[in-house]
C-alpha cells in the first residue's frame, strides 16, 4: 500500500511540474505572438488591432510572475501612448496603462534597471502633460535608482543626466 502511495505522489509531482512547463511554453508562445503582431502593426501604423492586446494579456495569465510579460505589454501601451495625431487626454490614458504594468514588473522584479528606467520615463512624460509635482519627484526617484542598479553602464548614465536635466530645466521654466 506504501509503495503504490509513493507512487501516486511522485507522479502528481511530475505532472504538476509537465503543466507547469507547458503553461510557461504558451505564455512564451502568446508573448511571440503578441510581440511579432505589435511589430507589424507599429510598422503600418495601424494601431487599433486588439488581436495583440489580448496575446499579451493571455501570457500575463499563463505566466503572472514573469516580469517581461508586464514589459511587454507596457512597451505595447508606450507605442500607443507615443502615437501621432492622439488628444493630450488619451496619450495620458495610455500611459497611465504602461505605468500601471511597469509597476508589476518592478514588483516582480525590483532590481531590473531598464524597468526602472521606463517608469522614470513615463513620469516624466506624465508630468510633461500634467505638470504634477508628484511625477516629477518619482520620476527623478525613478532615474535615480536605474542609475544606482547599474552605475557602470555610461549609456544608463547619459540618460539619466539628460531626463534629471529636462526635469530640473522645466521646473525653471
Amino acid at each position: 500500500m506504501l509503495k503504490y502511495l509513493k507512487f501516486i505522489i511522485i507522479f502528481l509531482i511530475i505532472l504538476w511540474l509537465a503543466i507547469s512547463v507547458f503553461n510557461q511554453w504558451r505564455a512564451e508562445i502568446f508573448l511571440y505572438r503578441a510581440q511579432s503582431l505589435n511589430d507589424s502593426i507599429t510598422q503600418s501604423h495601424n494601431y487599433s488591432n486588439s488581436q495583440s492586446l489580448n496575446h499579451y494579456n493571455t501570457s500575463i495569465s499563463l505566466s503572472p510572475s514573469k516580469s517581461e510579460n508586464h514589459f511587454r505589454l507596457a512597451k505595447f501601451y508606450e507605442d500607443r501612448a507615443s502615437k501621432e495625431g492622439i488628444s493630450r487626454k488619451e496619450r495620458v490614458k495610455w500611459l497611465e496603462k504602461e505605468k500601471s504594468e511597469l509597476i508589476k514588473a518592478i514588483e516582480i522584479e525590483p532590481t531590473n534597471t531598464i524597468h526602472h528606467l521606463t517608469l522614470g520615463w513615463v513620469y516624466y512624460y506624465l508630468f510633461v502633460y500634467d505638470k504634477k509635482i508628484e511625477y516629477k519627484r518619482i520620476a527623478e526617484k525613478e532615474f535615480r535608482l536605474a542609475y544606482r542598479l547599474d552605475s557602470t553602464s555610461r549609456s544608463i548614465e547619459a540618460i539619466v543626466i539628460k531626463y534629471l536635466t529636462r526635469l530640473n530645466s522645466s521646473i525653471a521654466q
